[in-house]
């Protein structure tokens, strides 16, 4: 029998298997209009139904779509245990020398990695791996990047559920640019430069940051990047500068300063006075570079005294200052290892 299979998407392509494997002398042909190596629209959640009927007609496959997700939901559930509990691990045998914080997702990802990048290329490439699962299966996790020093690459992992989420506008498209952001070195805007995690104590300040629209923040109200936007940016940065050359000051405290060290502790408080001007007027921009230079006044008069270096988030505010100007970052701001 000739057969035409129009269209080499999920269900053309497994009709087409499905119907050479039933007689290897039928002449099947698959008419695909976009180039090979083309995924576009694999994008598939298979129901129940579909899984089963695909585990009737082809176990193997059926075995390789759904251990992805088994993979996932043991793994949700060494999470939910506080990493103590492994009875729901589908691969018991490669414990406890596999029992890394992300256990059965980073085994399976080993184990499937020539298929889901090619490997042997020189390009760079990232497995992404998405699963949509029952709200109730995971409340409180969206996705998450995670680089494996034996693949020697990132790989980025998107979970969505089915219906909550995407109400909400996050789908398995938002968390995937989201976390594959991650995996190009980008950060939370409220993530503490240098230490990362959740704001608290004296960084709580640094929630200041989500308050930008981007799709690397925890808090969302559309996807520009206005006016507002650029002001809750700056007021961010306005309170790292001024935060830690306060500190710096500390460090400072009570010691013999050359009349130098004043000379330049003097400049930095007129050019702080300054920025809380503008930062009283609305002038927000302005302000945050006004802050900038009081912060790296404090840090030269600091290093002339020989009491304190540059700290890790200032660098990181400066990067983002300094991309915002289109002005190269300063030599002593410049993120060492991040």
């Amino acid at each position: 029998m000739r057969i035409a299979v129009i269209g080499g998407g999920p269900a053309g392509l497994f009709f087409a298997s499905l119907m050479k494997r039933h007689d290897p002398s039928h002449d099947v042909r698959v008419i695909e209009r976009d180039p090979e190596g083309a995924t576009y629209g694999w994008g598939v959640v298979l129901s129940d139904v579909a899984l089963n009927f695909v585990k009737d007609v082809d176990p193997d496959l059926h075995v390789a779509l759904t251990e992805g997700q088994a993979a996932y939901e043991s793994w949700l559930y060494w999470w939910f245990s506080g990493f103590s509990d492994l009875s729901q691990s589908i691969y018991p045998e490669t414990y406890p020398d596999n029992a890394t914080w992300i256990g059965d997702l980073q085994i399976y990802t080993r184990k499937y990695l020539d298929q889901l990048i090619d490997s042997g290329s020189a390009s760079f490439q990232v497995p992404v791996l998405a699963f949509s699962l029952p709200d109730e299966d995971a409340a409180w996790i969206y996705g998450f990047s995670f680089h494996d020093p034996t693949l020697g690459r990132p790989a980025t992992y998107s979970l969505t559920t089915a219906i909550e989420r995407y109400y909400i506008g996050y789908g398995l498209t938002t968390t995937t640019v989201h976390e594959f952001g991650h995996n190009l070195g980008l950060d939370h805007p409220h993530d503490v430069p240098g230490v990362g995690g959740v704001p608290r104590g004296a960084d709580f300040y640094m929630w200041t940051g989500s308050e930008s629209n981007s799709m690397m923040s925890y808090i969302d109200t559309n996807w520009d990047f206005g006016q507002f936007d650029q002001d809750n940016s700056a007021r961010n940065m306005t309170a790292i500068y001024l935060n830690d050359a306060n500190q710096l000051l500390g460090s400072m405290a009570g010691k013999r300063l050359s009349p130098a060290v004043r000379a330049l502790l003097a400049k930095a408080d007129g050019q702080a006075t300054a920025a809380l001007g503008n930062y009283r007027g609305m002038q927000y921009q302005s302000a945050a570079a006004k802050a900038s230079k009081a912060y790296y006044l404090v840090l030269d008069a600091s290093r002339l005294a020989g009491t304190a270096r540059a700290s890790a988030r200032t660098a990181a505010a400066a990067s983002k200052l300094a991309a915002a100007a289109h002005q190269p970052t300063p030599p002593s701001a410049r993120p060492v290892g991040r």
